[in-house]
């Protein structure tokens, strides 16, 4: 499947994969800025996807940015969203976080999305006893 991508910025950069058996694409960074410690704030990557009708464009995290201390909030892009993705980032290290137009900021994966309708009803019991927590450690 090819999707088509297009910079909206001057300075974003085109996602890339390390290996072609990636799940994911690597997103940049396209603007300087200091996030301080404890901030949540939105990080633009100045990239736009024309996503299919039936998929969906997971933003999610990477690994090592993570491990020091930049957390990036699961996002979903649907089909019809056409603007420039963002990231949503909270610093929880003990020091600002210094991100530099060109840093790999978060990461996104295109996903099918099946269609699903609700219908009110009663919900019947199961062999689970209890919810949330309900399994332990």
């Amino acid at each position: 499947m090819k999707i088509t991508f297009e910079k909206k910025h001057p300075n974003a950069t085109t996602p890339t994969k390390a290996y072609e058996e990636d799940a994911c694409f690597d997103l940049y960074a396209c603007e300087d800025q200091i996030i301080p410690v404890g901030q949540v704030t939105r990080v633009n990557c100045g990239i736009a996807f024309q996503t299919p009708e039936g998929w969906e464009c997971q933003v999610r995290g990477r690994s090592g940015n993570a491990y020091k201390g930049l957390w990036v909030h699961f996002g979903t892009g649907d089909a019809n969203y056409p603007d420039a993705y963002q990231a949503i980032v909270m610093n929880v290290s003990d020091k600002p976080w210094v991100v530099s137009v060109g840093d790999r900021i978060c990461q996104v994966k295109f996903e099918r999305v099946e269609s699903v309708s609700l219908v009110e009803g009663v919900v019947t019991s199961t062999k689970r006893q209890s919810g949330f927590g309900s399994t332990g450690k």
